[in-house]
């Protein structure tokens, strides 16, 4: 139990290990405080060079979450020519996230691109292949994007991170449905539900579903599914669209 090895042995190195796996745990409960506090309550002075690191990145990323993304580029900037390549990849995707926060996109593209060059087949590389999807569909690139989306989607990686396949083939079925090709952005949602890591994750596929539902002239079905996005996935970036498509479907100006 974390917080025992953190009375007990405060400095050793699987109590630091620990910290970094439970702040991240923390970060993605969205309890960003008690994420950050696990990581400042470490002593500094007897960490390695290795374990500060680890512990800039950590800190990082809670910085860009909470929009302090200049003080997150300057934490990822003291590690990006660290040893370790995983520790470099690490900070090149970070660099890529406080650039896009930051309004540069062309920047963060270029950051993106070091991280998956390091290793397209990590999860970090992965990461990195669909930021640069998000991209190229933010540019208007549909094509292109769809070919980053459709590399994670194909290809298994090394150790697969559930939440980002999912995110992957999300993006991958919208783009097809905006492209015109329903049947096909179906089979990548099926996908997707097999993909979800649990009951929140898979209710966002509904979002995606509504669309569907909504372009087949199901209006009824539409709105039901937009209904228990809401419901079951509130915090998700789908829930806030989904009321804006029953807003719309509420005025009777939905269409797609």
């Amino acid at each position: 139990h974390f917080e025992t090895l953190e009375q007990l042995f405060p400095g050793h190195p699987r109590t630091i290990e620990a910290a970094l796996s439970h702040s991240e745990l923390l970060q993605r409960q969205q309890r960003l405080a008690e994420a950050r506090a696990v990581i400042e309550r470490l002593p500094r002075r007897s960490l390695t060079a290795i374990q500060r690191d680890h512990v800039e990145l950590r800190l990082g990323s809670l910085d860009v979450i909470d929009g302090q993304a200049e003080a997150a580029r300057a934490r990822f900037l003291s590690v990006k020519d660290a040893k370790e390549t995983a520790l470099r990849q690490a900070a090149f995707n970070g660099l890529g996230d406080a650039a896009l926060f930051l309004g540069d996109d062309q920047e963060a593209e270029d950051w993106y691109r070091q991280a998956e060059a390091i290793d397209p087949g990590c999860p970090a590389g992965a990461y990195a292949i669909y930021q640069q999807g998000r991209l190229l569909l933010k540019a208007g690139r549909r094509q292109e994007a769809m070919e980053r989306f459709r590399a994670l989607t194909t290809h298994p990686l090394q150790t697969p991170d559930r939440l980002l396949m999912l995110n992957a083939r999300l993006a991958l079925a919208l783009s097809y449905l905006v492209s015109g090709e329903p049947d096909t952005a179906r089979e990548e949602l099926r996908g997707a539900a097999q993909e979800a890591p649990d009951s929140r994750q898979a209710a966002r596929i509904d979002y995606y579903l509504a669309l569907l539902a909504l372009h087949d002239g199901q209006l009824e079905d539409a709105k039901r599914l937009a209904r228990n996005v809401g419901q079951r996935a509130a915090d998700s970036d789908e829930a806030f669209e989904a009321q804006l498509l029953l807003a719309d479907l509420s005025a009777g100006e939905g269409s797609f």
